[in-house]
């Protein structure tokens, strides 16, 4: 969305450019974070793979263990603060 905005607003300079792809990147790992409830409920899952088996989360049933979860969710978060 980052990378669309600009190009939009006729902006091309090499730095916006980087700097709206990580901003969109960070946005989009945020909106995943949001809705792990809800995509869980929907049969989804768009937390990462390696991050679910690093912290013991299983896919079929995510909630199994909150604190797990919750580690995973605040990995995630750290990386779009990155």
């Amino acid at each position: 969305v980052g990378l669309m905005m600009c190009y939009i607003l006729g902006i091309f300079r090499e730095v916006a450019l980087k700097n709206a792809s990580s901003l969109g990147m960070a946005m989009q790992l945020t909106n995943i974070c949001r809705d792990v409830k809800e995509d869980f409920e929907n049969e989804r899952v768009y937390l990462p793979s390696e991050i679910l088996q690093k912290h013991k989360v299983n896919t079929a049933n995510i909630f199994e263990n909150e604190n797990n979860l919750f580690n995973v969710v605040s990995e995630i978060i750290s990386l779009s603060e990155e």
